[in-house]
């Protein structure tokens, strides 16, 4: 299972209304299947502090309404973060 980002959120600068920087803000998830030997590591790594474990599991990707919640808490923590 991997969890990332799929749309990073774009450039704000200070003459932009809220609402724009708003929506330029959001961040797009996703959450998938991946074949261990498809991996390559990068430099990148999530902080320690991350729980994704208990967010992302096997029983959650069988129904598509439980997948929707777990991406949004999963954009939720990436917010946070």
């Amino acid at each position: 299972m991997v969890a990332g980002i799929e749309r990073y959120p774009l450039k704000v600068t200070k003459r932009m209304s809220s609402k724009k920087i708003e929506r330029r803000s959001k961040v797009k998830t996703f959450v998938k299947n991946v074949n261990y030997n498809h991996l390559i590591p990068t430099r990148y790594i999530v902080s320690q502090d991350i729980d994704l474990k208990t967010i992302v599991t096997e029983e959650k990707m069988g129904s598509k309404d439980s997948r929707k919640q777990m991406k949004r808490e999963v954009r939720k923590l990436f917010n946070e973060k």
